[in-house]
């Protein structure tokens, strides 16, 4: 099991959440920790297991996160970067209408 983000504390664990379309999210607002977990019984192989962790690491987009967290990123470039990627989705959109 991963855990990003906040820990659980004394004051017990974090409210539950659900996966929607490959992101964690609560309360239809995203967040930016998730929880990757997979269940294993004793004849699966640690290959399967880590393909498996592996998979839903790409899908909740944890991959994508610790590689944009890498380096530090200027609030001016976070909102520049956002604004783009705000763009590409409009003119895809607009692309997929005609």
């Amino acid at each position: 099991m991963i855990t990003r983000g906040r820990r659980e504390t004394h004051y017990g664990p974090e409210p539950p959440f659900h996966e929607i379309g490959g992101t964690c999210q609560r309360d239809t607002k995203e967040v930016s920790h998730c929880m990757v977990k997979v269940v294993l019984s004793e004849k699966d192989s640690l290959e399967w297991a880590l393909k498996k962790l592996r998979r839903k690491m790409i899908r909740a987009g944890l991959f994508r996160e610790m590689k944009r967290r890498r380096y530090y990123e200027k609030p001016s470039d976070t909102r520049r970067r956002k604004t783009k990627a705000a763009e590409r989705r409009r003119r895809r959109r607009r692309t997929a209408r005609r």
